[in-house]
């Protein structure tokens, strides 16, 4: 009698099932995909920029190709340096060169990551305690809920300008309002994977003789955490969007300071490049948010 013809995916219990194309799309990281758009995003860039640019006095002013962008907007950024990592910038007799540049993005890269990680720690906590106590509590939770939901359909970004007013033109109101606005996210998000727990699980758990607190630290958190893994990634492109707005308003260091000296002249070479530093910053911190769920729910899989 033949043996018996196992499928390939049997052989392999340590791959997933495979799903939808769309599934695999949005689930499974490879690098030839980025690699892949990289390059077509970069083809479309510089079609649609001979084509805009077509009989333009200036086209560097309306959208240069990529050539100009690294002839003259990397060397440019240099006028933003401070000197801090060494080198004479700009300011002070120095030549715009490309080490120089990438100097003052590394300057000012460093403190837009430091003020956001610190905002968006914040704001997940603050929004996943807070979460947890509005469901645990009907007193809190009709206090609460109305209020976080009305602040929820506001435009976050027009908040900005009464951020500034209120903490000043300073790396705490950038932090507050990143904060804020992860801190939203992850409110509603709690709530709603609280409402979607099996009751069960609770009133199985209150059997044993486990406290209202225990319940929330030992049953509830656990539970809903691979549905907030996904609010996670969701604020994580909010939380770079929020950083943007509020470096702009006033700040005098930062990537979004940078991006508003550039807007402020129409240099679209620097400006572009901040947009990709902004880009490649957001997905770093995509896959880190999502390689640290993954491991704190590896258990869920």
């Amino acid at each position: 009698m033949a043996a018996p013809v196992l499928d390939r995916r049997a052989r392999r219990p340590d791959r997933a099932a495979p799903g939808s194309f769309g599934t695999r799309s949005r689930t499974l990281f490879r690098p030839r995909r980025v690699a892949v758009g990289v390059v077509v995003l970069a083809l479309l860039w510089e079609a649609v920029s001979l084509l805009v640019t077509r009989g333009v006095e200036h086209p560097e002013f309306v959208m240069p190709d990529l050539v100009h962008v690294a002839r003259y907007g990397l060397p440019g950024l240099a006028d933003y340096y401070t000197g801090w990592l060494g080198g004479t910038p700009p300011s002070a007799g120095g030549e715009r060169t490309w080490p120089m540049g990438l100097a003052a993005l590394v300057e000012h890269g460093a403190i837009s990551v430091g003020r956001i990680l610190v905002g968006f720690v914040l704001g997940l906590a603050a929004g996943v305690l807070l979460g947890l106590l509005m469901s645990a509590s009907r007193a809190v939770r009709n206090a609460g809920f109305g209020i976080a939901t009305l602040l929820r359909t506001l435009p976050v970004l027009a908040l900005g300008p009464l951020f500034t007013l209120w903490f000043g033109a300073t790396s705490a109101m950038s932090v507050s309002f990143v904060a804020f606005a992860v801190g939203l996210v992850m409110l509603v998000a709690t709530m709603t994977a609280v409402a979607n727990l099996d009751l069960d699980v609770v009133r199985y758990s209150r059997s044993l003789g486990l406290g209202a607190f225990a319940v929330q630290r030992r049953v509830v958190l656990p539970a809903i955490l691979p549905e907030l893994g996904g609010a996670a990634l969701v604020a994580v492109p909010l939380a770079w969007s929020v950083l943007l707005a509020s470096e702009i308003y006033g700040i005098q260091e930062g990537l979004g300071w940078m991006m508003g000296k550039a807007v402020q002249f129409t240099l679209v070479d620097r400006i572009t490049v901040i947009a990709v530093v902004f880009v490649l910053l957001t997905f770093v911190m995509l896959r880190a948010v999502q390689a640290i769920s993954a491991r704190i729910t590896r258990w869920a899989e």
